[in-house]
């Protein structure tokens, strides 16, 4: 059960926010839709603006993709430290391993802190994966066409 509703991460005001109930363990997760894949440069995390800012610490982020298989991860602030009151995690490529492009944002409660972890907003910014053009995907099906022409006449 979550309190407050969970798209107030992605609504763009940075004034709400969305945590689990009391008692939340680790491995409480929410999960952003990008709604399509996208080539990533960075994300930001932004934490509450009237008080808990202890609350956003201690947690993983991950990239996935179309199937939500994470195909990026980092760990932050592990310390135990935060971004402070309206503070702004920035989160790069660098600050994890893997492909930084995916369709989905995960974030991760890595602490048993309570009420973990609290987020006023999740922002992507990059540039959507291309989808093939016309020309290509014909190009494409050409020579499948023509593979599968050749397996039949050997």
């Amino acid at each position: 059960i979550l309190f407050p509703a969970a798209g107030l991460i992605a609504d763009g005001v940075p004034c709400t926010f969305n945590h689990p109930n009391t008692g939340a363990q680790a491995g409480t997760a929410r999960t952003a839709d990008l709604v399509e894949s996208s080539n990533l440069t960075s994300i930001e995390l932004v934490n509450r603006a009237e008080c808990c800012n202890e609350r956003l610490s201690n947690y993983r982020v991950e990239v996935l993709d179309g199937a939500q298989s994470s195909v990026w991860s980092g760990d932050l602030r592990t310390d135990g430290s935060n971004s402070g009151l309206a503070g702004i995690d920035t989160i790069t490529s660098g600050m994890g391993a893997g492909d930084f492009s995916g369709r989905y944002l995960r974030i991760t409660n890595l602490s048993n802190g309570d009420y973990n972890p609290q987020i006023a907003e999740v922002r992507a910014f990059g540039a959507l994966v291309p989808e093939p053009t016309g020309a290509a995907l014909l190009a494409l099906s050409g020579g499948l066409f023509l593979r599968r022409r050749q397996r039949r006449t050997s």
